[in-house]
């Protein structure tokens, strides 16, 4: 008698731990993708400042780099003008408000900068960059630059190179 109750007690706790690892499977699952969902929401965030620093004022960077992908933040005057070198020395950034994420792309098809943009998905900020290939052989050094709210100053960046079709 003693077995059978042993045999019934152990089959209950079983199907306890069976349940209880069901439950939280689900819940875990359930929360996963209550999360996807908020995070799948992306708010365009910043400004693209590429033709403003790169076509009005001339600015280069003021050291070439050989990487495919260089990216960095600029967060002070002191900071953009050991950077970049620019024709126009006397360009103000209110970097109490603002910042600037930018970088270099390495282009193997002779691009050309068509467009950026920047948008907030979770705690990440995404920076896209369109690249427009050229008809023309040669490797380019594309320079992109966006400039963004000074609160999303800690969060990670994420970079998205776009090589567009000719």
């Amino acid at each position: 008698m003693i077995g059978k109750y042993k045999k019934i007690l152990h089959q209950v706790g079983k199907l306890k731990f069976q349940a209880s690892t069901s439950l939280v499977i689900f819940l875990s699952a359930a929360c996963m993708e209550q999360n996807n969902q908020i995070c799948d929401e992306s708010i365009p965030i910043g400004s693209d400042v590429t033709d403003l620093l790169v076509d009005n004022h001339k600015c280069n960077l003021a050291e070439q780099n050989e990487q495919d992908l260089a990216t960095f933040k600029i967060t002070s005057q002191s900071e953009f003008e050991e950077l970049l070198t620019c024709q126009s020395p006397q360009i103000k950034i209110d970097f109490e408000n603002e910042f600037i994420v930018g970088g270099q792309v390495k282009s193997y098809q002779c691009g050309s900068f068509k467009e950026a943009f920047s948008e907030k998905k979770c705690n990440k900020i995404k920076i896209g960059v369109n690249i427009q290939p050229q008809d023309c052989t040669g490797i380019t050094d594309v320079l992109f630059f966006v400039s963004l709210p000074i609160e999303y100053i800690n969060n990670d960046l994420e970079f998205e190179i776009v090589y567009l079709e000719p």
